[in-house]
Order: C-alpha cells, then structure tokens, then sequence
C-alpha cells in the first residue's frame, strides 16, 4: 500500500471517513501529553471516565476515546504500527536509556506512572510499557512481556 492507502486504512479502522486524515498525537502535543496521562494515571485514578477503556487499551484507542470526548485538541488517531517486528534495545539508544532511568530512577520517583511495573519488573516489561504508552524511541521488544 502506498503512503495514501495506508492513511485511509488507518482511518477507517477508528469510523471516521477517510476525507478526515488521522494523526497519531507525538511528543510535544497537548493531545499527547494527555493521552499518555490518561494512560498512567487517568485510568488508575478515574477509571470511570474511560468506560470502554483499561491499563491493556492502546495509545489510539485513549487518544480516538479524548478525540470523542471533544477533549485536548486531539484528532482521530491513525491504527497502531504493525507489532510484528520487534527490537529489543541495545546500550547507547535512547530507548535504553529511557528504560533505564524508569527502571532506577522513576519507578521509584513515581510508581504510578508505571501501573503494570514493580522494581522487579524485567527490561522488557520496562520496555514494552515504555512501547505501549509512546515513550522514548522504544519499539516493542522481542521477548514476550511475562515470559
């Protein structure tokens, strides 16, 4: 598929008409600030503002439920990338980095923005979290996450 097929691909899979182009919020973003709060706190917190929602729903499934609600500025997302290529980080990519500073550093500073974690957690738990909430460079990591 050429850049435009996939857009519309990904548009429809949310319901909105393909002459509307998504846009998966990034860091930087109001939207994705907020979808990433609502992702670590929003839904342990207040779960019941995120009715069809829980900690195992995607990025775009919390940023189309904010762009429903007419909430952040955020516009309908496109489909998540394809999981079935994964990497598990290597030293000196910011991935590794970010995975570990979660893992020495905010894990403790904040355990509630790591819901599914604990300091026992392994680096590819860290790293799938990191994966699931659109943080850090970090693609999903080739060991399965419990494994």
């Amino acid at each position: 598929l050429d850049c435009e097929e996939q857009m519309e691909e990904r548009c429809q899979i949310h319901g909105e008409a393909s002459s509307m182009a998504c846009h998966t919020a990034k860091a930087g973003e109001s939207c994705f600030e907020r979808v990433q709060w609502a992702m670590t706190q929003g839904i342990v917190q207040h779960p019941a503002w995120y009715p069809t929602l829980n900690i195992g729903s995607t990025f775009e499934d919390f940023q189309a439920h904010l762009h429903a609600q007419g909430q952040h500025a955020c516009r309908v997302p496109c489909a998540p990338p394809s999981s079935a290529s994964c990497r598990t980080a290597e030293p000196g990519e910011a991935c590794h980095r970010h995975v570990a500073w979660a893992m020495q550093t905010g894990i403790a500073a904040s355990p509630s923005s790591y819901p599914t974690l604990d300091s026992h957690s392994r680096f590819e738990d860290f790293q799938a979290w990191l994966h699931h909430i659109h943080h850090g460079e970090c693609a999903a990591p080739c060991e399965a996450v419990g494994a």
